[in-house]
């Protein structure tokens, strides 16, 4: 209920970054932002979203590289998987977006069969509990507007933020619009329906102490004993996930980068930001656990000034400005 609640915050959000490229067409956010308040502000905190860009993708790509070592690959040194999935994040972005996208068109059927293979083998295996979800709202709303506002809404809707570097450069704006608010609803969806999953099949306390609890379910399945161990299912799906996660931040970097340095070709600066993010993910933590710690700090703090607070403030001093504009 809680993802439910935050999806209507995020559309919200969402309206905020598609007010502003409407206002501002032409230009990617590290754009507007001089356009708005001027070249010695401006410049300033485009550098500071270049950098939020680079440390998200830092962020998503040791989250990644740990689910893949703790998993599949335990004998594997991180640094070895964190290069091998940036090098080919590389390799995209330096053929063009509309590789990348075309790339997640093709993984996107994948993961769409994968659903509900897992599903049905999920109710099959009866490992699905309903009663594990009661009762519903047994504390009063309280508890579900405090996840809403410390979690829901921030995570993962103000990540959106990455998609403000992509908007100038769509061929169909109202549909690429359209499918932006169509995107976060049915991800919110699809989020809120996988949690109570989670919950349904391996119960509250498990579900919530879990690292990976879709991982955890899935290795519940088990049919007549022939049909089980199915993690590669989650691995691939959160690898996949992961993949076009980083990619998106790592884009949203590079051309916040070559904006604000005026580089024509953003590509090469893809090489230079891609060694930047190896080494940040390195550093940004000695453990996991201390990550999610961290990020649980960032969601209310880091993501909120530059997902939210600032992007709103931006829209409202361009409304003013332009009706005094207007007036004048």
């Amino acid at each position: 209920m809680a993802i439910l609640l935050g999806t209507a915050g995020g559309l919200a959000i969402f309206w905020v970054y598609v007010s502003l490229y409407r206002l501002y067409p032409e230009l990617p956010l590290t754009g507007y932002i001089r356009a708005i308040l001027g070249k010695w502000i401006g410049w300033p905190l485009g550098l500071l979203y270049t950098l939020f860009f680079i440390h998200g993708a830092a962020r998503d790509l040791r989250e990644g590289s740990a689910l893949i070592i703790s998993s599949v690959m335990d004998q594997t040194p991180l640094i070895v998987v964190s290069v091998v999935m940036v090098l080919s994040i590389v390799y995209v972005l330096n053929k063009g977006i509309e590789v990348l996208a075309r790339t997640a068109q093709i993984f996107l059927f994948i993961l769409a069969i994968l659903g509900p293979i897992s599903l049905l083998l999920l109710f099959a295996s009866g490992v699905i509990d309903i009663n594990r979800l009661l009762p519903v709202l047994g504390n009063g709303l309280g508890p579900v507007i405090q996840t809403t506002f410390k979690q829901t809404i921030e995570f993962p809707h103000e990540e959106v933020i990455c998609f403000t570097m992509l908007l100038p450069y769509l061929n169909h704006r109202q549909k690429g619009i359209s499918a932006g608010f169509a995107a976060v609803l049915i991800s919110g969806i699809v989020l809120s329906f996988s949690t109570a999953l989670n919950m349904a099949a391996l119960g509250i306390e498990i579900a919530d102490r879990s690292t990976f609890p879709l991982l955890s379910t899935i290795r519940l399945i088990n049919i007549g004993e022939m049909i089980q161990r199915l993690d590669v299912f989650v691995v691939l799906t959160l690898i996949i996930g992961d993949f076009f996660k980083v990619a998106i931040f790592f884009y949203a970097g590079v051309i916040a980068a070559a904006d604000l340095t005026r580089t024509k070709d953003y590509r090469k600066l893809v090489l230079p930001v891609g060694v930047i993010i190896i080494i940040m993910s390195m550093m940004i933590s000695s453990s996991f656990v201390e990550q999610i710690e961290e990020g649980d700090i960032l969601l209310v703090t880091v993501f909120l000034f530059f997902g939210v607070l600032l992007p709103t403030f931006l829209l409202v001093t361009a409304v003013v400005r332009k009706r005094l504009g207007s007036k004048t």
